[in-house]
């Protein structure tokens, strides 16, 4: 059977080499079909699949967002309202906050200055995310408190990038807009958090106006300025639910105790993901237009079963000679079906090739934004899984 099956596709390949036109025309038709759903769908692996490096257990982690009551929002906390849910909260084994954007900060420590992007932690931050460091240590608890040492973590990338990767980088002081800072840790390679935004440093809430001068102390007393972005851990057994109904419970304390600046507003807890609150309309958006694309495979497969079609009433006379000297139905059967996965497989190929050169291409041509970006748009097991599935759509089709 196996040798029969290998015989039939190298007769195969055989066939496409002997119409390179017909060949050429048709990979390059399921080519474009498959390469445009399949670059969509390596965005929407990037944005909703693919767990980001550094983070243990990613499927416990959750986005803990501030919602108005009558509006489908997930905004940001207070610094006060952050403090109450994270000593209120018992389905969640941590409470972490973070400002959402990293903030541009002047690098200086001898060197020609450097501007990076530093963000504004909680001290169980790195904890919560179970993220280890690549050297040194990570920030505590201990360090995110009034009178509390002047520590930052800075990023592998940027250890590499400005350091060289040197050992003594861990306990070296430099300057963050001409505040010194203690560097005590290495994030691990490629480390981002758990959102899109990508930062170069690390340092304690309480030390904010480090990183952003322009921060004032009622900044962690107001509970009207809102400017964390919250999140937590799930404790084993507990379900998105089940911490999202407690957390509810507490909005609605909150409201009690401080109903002029918590009036009307609750929490939500999500799933955690690289947009906040986000996700469903993101997968909307994806979802249409991958919809848009499945039209554009469909044309493909249209037009490639035309020529098919075209291509076996041509090859009549030789089918006719072949059953004539002894070759059975299903035999032919076989072949042609070997034959159309051949070229499908090829189509297929030249779809993840294409995928490669248009995500590339979606990243050269995206505008420059205010800060740093870490989406990485990459072939793997998923999008190839999506692309065999996606030809072997496109073979039933034909």
């Amino acid at each position: 059977m196996f040798e029969t099956a290998w015989q039939d596709v190298r007769y195969g390949f055989r066939l496409l080499r002997r119409s390179p036109m017909f060949t050429a025309t048709a990979a390059l038709s399921l080519a474009i079909g498959i390469g445009a759903n399949t670059t969509i769908f390596s965005i929407a692996s990037a944005v909703l699949l693919r767990p980001l490096p550094g983070l243990a257990e990613p499927d416990r982690l959750v986005d803990i967002g501030r919602t108005d009551a009558g509006r489908n929002n997930f905004d940001t906390s207070t610094y006060p309202n952050y403090r109450d849910v994270r000593a209120r909260v018992t389905l969640l084994s941590d409470v972490y906050a973070s400002r959402i954007e990293p903030q541009p900060v002047s690098l200086s420590d001898g060197k020609e200055a450097e501007r990076i992007y530093g963000v504004p932690v909680s001290g169980n931050y790195f904890r919560a995310l179970g993220t280890t460091a690549a050297r040194g240590r990570l920030l505590t608890d201990d360090d995110d408190r009034a009178g509390g040492p002047a520590v930052a973590v800075i990023s592998y990338e940027l250890w590499q990038r400005r350091y060289a990767g040197a050992e003594d980088t861990v306990g070296r002081t430099v300057t963050f807009n001409n505040n010194p800072v203690t560097i005590v840790g290495i994030a691990p390679p490629r480390f981002q958090g758990t959102t899109v935004l990508r930062a170069d440093t690390w340092v304690p809430l309480t030390l904010a106006s480090i990183v952003s001068p322009r921060f004032g102390a009622e900044m962690y007393t107001n509970r009207r300025i809102t400017w964390l972005v919250m999140g937590g851990r799930l404790k084993p057994g507990v379900t998105v639910s089940q911490a999202n109904a407690e957390l509810q419970a507490i909005g609605a304390a909150l409201e009690k105790e401080y109903p002029v600046e918590n009036r009307a507003r609750s929490y939500k807890v999500l799933d955690s993901a690289l947009i906040p609150g986000q996700t469903s309309n993101v997968a909307g958006f994806l979802g249409v237009l991958l919809g848009i694309v499945a039209l554009v495979l469909l044309a493909a497969c249209v037009n490639l079963a035309g020529m098919l079609l075209a291509r076996a009433t041509s090859r009549g006379r030789e089918i006719a000679v072949r059953m004539a000297i002894g070759a059975d139905r299903g035999r032919l059967v076989r072949q042609l079906i070997t034959e159309t996965v051949v070229l499908f497989a090829a189509g297929g190929g030249l779809g993840l090739l294409l995928t490669q050169w248009l995500t590339s291409l979606l990243l050269s041509v995206l505008p420059a934004l205010p800060v740093p970006i870490g989406i990485d748009f990459v072939v793997d097991w998923r999008v190839m899984l999506f692309a065999a599935v996606v030809s072997l759509v496109a073979a039933v089709l034909c």
